[in-house]
């Protein structure tokens, strides 16, 4: 799990969390309009905070090795 927080404008902060596997049924946590759930794939296609682009990279050669 990588954890990320970024200052934006001052006293914004924009805080950004990637688990690696999350134990928890999709219809138990429901989307709203600051979360959402995404595969990876899917992240490739967001726009992912240039700090947290890593993760996702990392994440997608873990999927393809098969490591979870």
């Amino acid at each position: 799990m990588y954890s990320r927080v970024y200052d934006l404008e001052g006293d914004s902060v924009h805080y950004v969390l990637i688990a690696y596997e999350v134990p928890i049924a999709r219809d138990r946590i429901r989307e709203t309009g600051s979360r959402t759930w995404a595969t990876v794939a899917e992240l490739r296609r967001m726009p992912v905070l240039a700090g947290s682009r890593p993760i996702v990279r990392d994440l997608g050669s873990r999927r393809r090795r098969g490591v979870t």
